[in-house]
């Protein structure tokens, strides 16, 4: 159960190409903790084939910032 979800709207929803000149943004929002899943965000970028691409953004503080920081650089 996930306590603050949101609702998925009944309607189906389409995905449109996106531009191949534009990087690909991924935002993150919330306390960086091991909990939050950041650490498995940024080892999946490894296997993206659009790595190159993708610029994450991540929004909060917390005790793994250092850490993530770090994690990031590599």
């Amino acid at each position: 159960m996930i306590s603050n979800g949101i609702r998925i709207p009944d309607t189906p929803v389409v995905a449109k190409p996106y531009p191949k000149d534009e990087p690909i943004r991924i935002i993150s929002v919330g306390r960086f903790s091991q909990i939050k899943g950041q650490t498995v965000l940024l080892e999946a970028m490894k296997y993206s084939r659009n790595a190159d691409r993708i610029q994450l953004i991540f929004a909060g503080k917390g005790t793994l910032k250092d850490y993530l920081e770090d994690m990031a650089s590599q």
